[in-house]
């Protein structure tokens, strides 16, 4: 898995400037001000950049078309080749952009479903999957991301985790389920399905309440959204129950992680977007440039300029020849 966080903070420091321009309406039409529960969302940004603006549900959609516009525009050759590069590496990322700064782990060993192919038997006759399917796919998911916690640990622990799949002794049982259906998934298609804690566990906790997102690899959105409780049954003296100390420790390092997985997607996410609003912030500034010179009007709008390592200004631009030096672009992304 490529990573674009040293490259993009590279950029971004290059990029930096005192007097920045300032964003357009249509810049922030994929930000939301405030969180979706009300609370100020919690920033992850470079300490040097201003803390991003809650996203919305759409943002990732909004990012992928934003690049494509910058991809088409008058940015220039170099431009243009800078915005292929970022729309691909959202496209190649885009599991861990839309679900890790969610909190969920995107790594194949934490997919309770990895890239599942959709069978055509289970669309309906409305043409899409059957909604049974969806909770089917959660299903799957849960046992085998409950299992994920024994591997590498040893044939003992794997048989006490993978004992809490059937009724000898304690267990895990479905006690609720709430499905959001997002879109219909059809045929062809492959599903990821991910896995996460809602909150720590604890050593006195009987239930276990999970997050969970289905996945559509074709479309690269979340399809499907699901909460779910699980409850720790003993079958033996038919009550509920909560899991053994070591078995809470190994789930408690799971939350652990995937606070850490939320922070690094945060922060990828905020570099990329910055960077785009970079970009779009010089394509306003070039089309402002080309007005002035059809005019052969003196430029004077100085505060617009962005830094000197994106436009190189010569002295006697507007003395002398009226024009200006096409701009270069330094790299936001320093490989494929």
């Amino acid at each position: 898995m490529r990573s674009l966080s040293l490259p993009i903070r590279r950029s971004l420091r290059n990029l930096h400037t005192s007097h920045p321009a300032t964003p357009s309406p249509a810049i922030l039409r994929s930000y939301s001000t405030a969180s979706s529960n009300g609370s100020t969302p919690t920033s992850t940004a470079l300490e040097s950049e201003p803390p991003t603006p809650a996203l919305s549900s759409r943002w990732f959609a909004d990012l992928q078309c934003r690049l494509r516009q910058l991809a088409a525009s008058s940015l220039g050759a170099a431009g243009r080749k800078e915005a292929e590069r970022l729309l691909q590496f959202a496209q190649d990322e885009w599991m861990v952009l839309v679900a890790g700064r969610q909190g969920f782990l995107t790594d194949e060993r934490w997919r309770g479903l990895d890239r599942c192919p959709v069978v055509w038997g289970d669309m309906d006759s409305m043409g899409h999957v059957n909604n049974v399917m969806y909770n089917r796919y959660a299903e799957s998911a849960r046992v085998n991301w409950a299992l994920s916690h024994g591997q590498g640990r040893g044939p003992e622990e794997q048989n006490r985790w993978e004992g809490l799949m059937t009724p000898r002794g304690v267990g895990l049982i479905l006690k609720s389920i709430k499905t959001e259906f997002k879109f219909p998934l059809g045929f062809p298609d492959k599903v990821t399905v991910l896995d996460r804690l809602v909150e720590k566990p604890t050593y006195d906790a009987d239930v276990l309440r999970l997050d969970v997102l289905i996945l559509s690899e074709r479309h690269r959105r979340v399809a499907a959204r699901c909460e779910e409780e699980v409850a720790v049954y003993d079958y033996r003296s038919a009550r509920k129950t909560v899991l053994p100390r070591d078995m809470v420790d190994r789930l408690a390092e799971t939350y652990e992680l995937q606070e850490e997985a939320r922070r690094v997607a945060e922060a990828k996410a905020a570099e990329v977007i910055r960077a785009v609003e970079r970009m779009e912030s010089i394509g306003q500034f070039s089309g402002q440039r080309l007005l002035h010179e059809h005019s052969r009007l003196p430029f004077h709008d100085t505060a617009a300029w962005i830094s000197g390592s994106i436009y190189t200004m010569v002295s006697d631009y507007l003395k002398h020849r009226r024009r200006i030096q096409k701009p270069a672009f330094p790299s936001l992304c320093t490989s494929q």
